[in-house]
């Protein structure tokens, strides 16, 4: 049985780069020793939460 492993700043930041370089989520979920499903799992709920994003908030 797989141990969950706790994502840091760092792995994030790891799979957001890989995956705007074009990477499958096969190899990015090998570079950072997780499942697929994991991977993609992380990316929406990164996007979901906003980050990764570069917009600058628009002055209001």
């Amino acid at each position: 049985m797989r141990r969950r492993k706790t994502w840091t700043k760092q792995d994030e930041a790891k799979l957001l780069e890989m995956r705007a370089a074009g990477a499958p989520w096969e190899a990015i979920a090998e570079s950072l020793d997780r499942t697929k499903m994991s991977v993609e799992v992380r990316a929406a709920e990164i996007k979901r939460r906003g980050a990764g994003t570069t917009r600058e908030p628009e002055a209001g």
